[in-house]
């Protein structure tokens, strides 16, 4: 979405804070802090519904959004689109449990559907680019707009319900996931390591431009194919199933938030593409890894209602990184002030995904391993062996 910040400057004479709140932060910020909300009705209605609903709700955003004449209007279709995007992405990752139910058949596949966004990253901004130069920022959108016809009719196909569909609406809320200290641990992580990412997003283009970096687009790009090769990666390291969850997401941050802040230092183009591959692989490396560890930390019943949590506090992360990076960019008059920002924020990100994966590790090697007599109440645990984690414990 980065690459229509310009084509919206020009179009409503506005300032770059305010076009990236338009174009970056609300769809951004509504689809993840609207995730609980979104795991809610994924129980109520599961992932046929939510996924269809979604997709409409995307394709309208789109297709309004590029008659429209006024800022908030925009704005107003942003944040259709990005409830859509909510609504999709909670249903998509979380039927998975439903179709898989041992953890490395999961793992797998999470990571392979993964892939479909590292290519969209590489190949949509040079396709996007070319359309708005030829046509208009506004062909661009009504474009992606007929792109999600294709996920409402995909959806249709999708028959699995969530297996706890009649719990209670306290259940479904997954509120009790909050009592666990590694939960909370990741949500300080989670903020941090998204305002590290949406500084990156909302800045790096402009920083390439500033260094007269020749198609600063495709540069950014690179990060998409990075991110499949991170992915594969982690996807053939999870197949061994002999490497603990708590060791990659480890070095998911490590890669991942000090390529992302790494941008203050780069000033050549190779620095730029390198910086931008490594991005790329570390965030590949960090979805592929992101569901397996909340599966480990709250249990695979409980996923839908993490991943919403773990959502919000990304949007929060997201409306808050945009607009201190933009008072201090304006401020100091410098591009690269913000990336000194996400510096700071990134490595506190590192130091607690740390703590928290040795916590994590700790309790797990100290928990009582329960019976099989207690786990006969439970929907597809045949064996010891497919007890992911220590839920309840």
């Amino acid at each position: 979405m980065n690459i229509f910040v310009e084509p919206v400057i020009a179009e409503f004479n506005c300032t770059k804070t305010v076009a990236d709140t338009a174009v970056i932060v609300i769809p951004m910020a509504s689809s993840m802090i609207s995730g609980p909300l979104c795991a809610m009705f994924y129980h109520f209605a599961g992932a046929r519904i939510s996924i269809m609903i979604g997709s409409t709700m995307c394709s309208i955003g789109f297709a309004a959004g590029s008659f429209v004449h006024s800022l908030w209007l925009l704005c107003v279709c942003m944040l259709f689109f990005g409830l859509g995007t909510g609504l999709m992405r909670n249903a998509i990752i979380s039927v998975q449990c439903e179709y898989f139910k041992t953890a490395q058949h999961r793992n797998t596949v999470h990571a392979f559907m993964t892939i479909g966004p590292g290519l969209g990253i590489w190949l949509m901004p040079r396709l996007l680019v070319y359309i708005i130069k030829e046509y208009s920022w506004q062909i661009a959108w009504q474009a992606l707009s007929t792109l999600y016809i294709v996920s409402f009719i995909m959806g249709i196909f999708i028959s699995r319900r969530p297996s706890d569909e009649n719990s209670s609406i306290w259940s479904m809320t997954g509120i009790k996931i909050w009592n666990k200290l590694e939960f909370c641990l990741h949500a300080i992580c989670t903020f941090c390591a998204a305002a590290c990412s949406i500084i990156y997003i909302s800045n790096i283009l402009i920083l390439m431009r500033n260094e007269n970096i020749p198609e600063p687009e495709k540069v950014y790009s690179y990060q998409g194919i990075a991110s499949i090769a991170g992915k594969g990666l982690l996807t053939l390291l999870m197949s061994f199933n002999k490497i603990d969850i708590a060791w990659l997401i480890i070095a998911c941050y490590v890669i991942a938030q000090t390529a992302l802040f790494s941008g203050a230092f780069c000033y050549s183009l190779w620095q730029f593409r390198l910086q931008n591959f490594f991005s790329g692989f570390g965030i590949g490396l960090f979805q592929a890894a992101l569901v397996p560890f909340l599966v480990a930390l709250v249990g695979a019943t409980q996923l839908p209602a993490a991943l919403g949590f773990t959502n919000l506090v990304s949007g929060l992360a997201a409306f808050s990184a945009i607009n201190i990076a933009g008072r201090v960019a304006k401020e100091y008059d410098d591009e690269r002030r913000p990336f000194v920002i996400s510096m700071f924020l990134g490595s506190i990100a590192i130091v607690l995904a740390i703590i928290n994966s040795l916590l994590h590790k700790f309790r797990k090697s100290h928990v009582r391993r329960p019976s099989m007599k207690q786990y006969s109440r439970v929907n597809g645990v045949k064996n010891l062996s497919e007890i992911t984690s220590f839920e309840g414990q």
